[in-house]
């Protein structure tokens, strides 16, 4: 499969992704499907030679052309079907995203859940499955759809996320001594995972990143950080976790004993700039303690600019909205045209998505 032309140069969601429970009853034995992989979030496009080269006889209606993930039909766009011939210059176009880690429940000993994450990675593949099937019924198409609104949207930023996670070391949960046999549940126990490297006294992770986006209208920015005990002590709080930005403490955390750190706490965007960023979290125990922690993730959220880069943008709208409302993306210098899909809301079966033709800067949704 080939990754697509950058003929959306524009990419705004509702909703990160599509929430679909898996089905397995949508396959029918003996018959043949092509099979997809998928390692990133992103359109992609499949051409007639890419069928070809698959061995795949392209002599059926393009209008019966199906795309499955997880079991469930998602709606694409096949340009040129409407003549029923799959021709050497039609296309699929369809957004797939790679497999995330999703929800994960770490459980007690007695094995009732002690906390859920919402997992970044996967502990198995990075990789999502999509399948392609033809004959029979038309499939599910991405549909045009227009509309106008005089109401502006709020603000002139969305809130961005970027996550930082390195999966280097597994750790099989709590042990606090040879008589502890809890890490031989089957369960994912409490602390089990994996991690980004053992934070010991005055050790320290850091990034440095640039926001050639950030928003000088957005006056809150958000710092996440996820962490647990390696050791526990009769001290109260022994660990403790500082967050810097350029230089600057913006909070302290602490964890007692074997309490996990899953904090997300505000800051002034204006620690931010636009160049170079840097990006720390630092461990210190407690005095006279020789403590450590396994470090897993942090993740900062900034005020993001509706303005193009490169001619590009992509972001998420916030959820739960779904009243239109009219934006300005600014910094846009192709006189041509552009074209964007959007992932607009669920409807019914399938997906509305919109799709706009304009050659100023412009978007509604």
């Amino acid at each position: 499969m080939k990754r697509a032309a950058l003929f959306l140069f524009l990419f705004l969601a509702l909703v990160p992704s599509f929430v679909l429970a898996q089905n397995f009853n949508w396959i029918t034995p003996n018959r043949t499907y092509l099979k997809l992989y998928v390692a990133e979030d992103g359109m992609y496009r499949l051409k007639k030679s890419d069928f070809t080269s698959a061995g795949v006889t392209t002599s059926f209606d393009p209008r019966t052309a199906k795309l499955y993930y997880m079991g469930a039909q998602i709606p694409m766009h096949f340009q040129g079907e409407q003549d029923g011939v799959f021709n050497d210059n039609d296309y699929i176009n369809f957004f797939a995203k790679r497999n995330y880690g999703g929800l994960t429940y770490s459980r007690e000993q007695n094995n009732s859940v002690a906390y859920t994450t919402d997992e970044y990675y996967n502990q198995y593949s990075d990789t999502s499955v999509y399948w392609l099937d033809w004959g029979g019924s038309n499939g599910l198409r991405i549909q045009t759809f227009n509309n106008n609104s005089t109401i502006p949207f709020p603000q002139q930023f969305v809130k961005e996320l970027v996550h930082f996670e390195t999966d280097a070391i597994y750790s099989l949960g709590e042990n606090f001594g040879g008589g502890d046999y809890r890490y031989l549940t089957t369960e994912k126990l409490r602390g089990e995972g994996w991690y980004w490297t053992i934070l010991s006294s005055n050790q320290s992770v850091t990034k440095t990143i640039s926001l050639p986006l950030l928003s000088q209208a957005g006056n809150v920015a958000t710092f996440r950080v996820f962490a647990y005990p390696q050791n526990k002590s009769t001290i109260v709080n022994e660990h403790s976790l500082h967050l810097i930005v350029n230089g600057t403490v913006i909070d302290t955390l602490y964890s007692n004993d074997s309490d996990r750190i899953d904090t997300t706490v505000n800051f002034p965007a204006s620690l931010l700039t636009t160049s170079q960023n840097t990006l720390e979290v630092k461990y210190i125990p407690a005095s006279g303690f020789a403590g450590s922690m396994y470090f897993d993730l942090f993740e900062i959220g900034y005020p993001k600019a509706f303005r193009f880069s490169e001619n590009s943008y992509r972001s998420i709208l916030p959820q739960g909205d779904t009243a239109s409302k009219s934006f300005k993306i600014s910094g846009f210098n192709n006189l041509g045209s552009l074209f964007y899909l959007r992932r607009c809301k669920q409807h019914k079966n399938s997906t509305i998505y919109h799709k706009c033709r304009h050659s100023e800067s412009y978007c509604k949704r």
